[in-house]
């Protein structure tokens, strides 16, 4: 599966160039949590939702909630516990 079509393919419209770097983000970040070397296939799907998240965050970094007119928007500031737990499976112990 090539994560950044998956991508294309879930957002369109989306900024070929910004989505590659939250792509490559999304892949350095779980390499950097697991340890390892590569990203296994299987694991591709976290790497997706991970790029979503950052996706989802652009323009509203560093903004936790916000308030108009009455309407108050928070903003998670952190990946989601069941992406961490997700990660976590593929996590090696490095010496």
């Amino acid at each position: 599966m090539d994560i950044l079509e998956t991508l294309k393919g879930i957002i369109p419209d989306v900024n070929p160039s910004l989505l590659n770097y939250y792509v490559m983000k999304a892949q350095s970040y779980f390499l950097s949590t697991t340890n390892l070397d590569l990203i296994p296939d299987e694991a591709n799907f976290i790497v997706i939702d991970l790029a979503l998240i950052y996706l989802n965050k652009f323009g509203n970094e560093g903004l936790s909630s916000t308030s108009n007119s009455g309407i108050t928007l928070n903003f998670g500031t952190d990946i989601p516990e069941d992406t961490k737990r997700a990660i976590a499976k593929y996590r090696r112990i490095s010496w």
